[in-house]
């Protein structure tokens, strides 16, 4: 599947909400900080799934150093993520990894059904 990621702003007629994006561990209960809804143009999750490069979700370039969790929508239940490093690790959805070496390390992700 192609991968549009988007601001929440996007009209949803035309885009399926996919996961949301945390700047902080445990979906930002403990502290405020930034969230972003990440959309696909194809429908929900399949066994493929989308790949994101985590840059490309907007605020451009901020989200590769600062997401600590995400959630999944509907059948996204699951997610590969690169490191800066290339290295990689499955995680089912939700996700927290603040306390981990993945906490602001993603550049790349694939979200999908598990």
């Amino acid at each position: 599947m192609a991968a549009t990621p988007a601001a929440t702003a996007q009209d949803p007629e035309q885009a399926t909400l996919l996961m949301t994006f945390y700047e902080h561990a445990n979906y930002n209960r403990d502290q405020p900080g930034r969230s972003v809804g990440v959309y696909g143009d194809a429908g929900t999750c399949d066994s493929e799934g989308y790949v994101f490069t985590v840059a490309n979700v907007p605020p451009l370039n901020w989200w590769p150093d600062h997401l600590s969790s995400i959630t999944g929508v509907g059948s996204c239940t699951a997610v590969l993520l690169s490191s800066h490093g290339g290295a990689e690790i499955r995680w089912n959805l939700p996700a927290s990894f603040g306390s981990t070496g993945w906490n602001d390390n993603v550049r790349k992700l694939r979200v999908y059904r598990r």
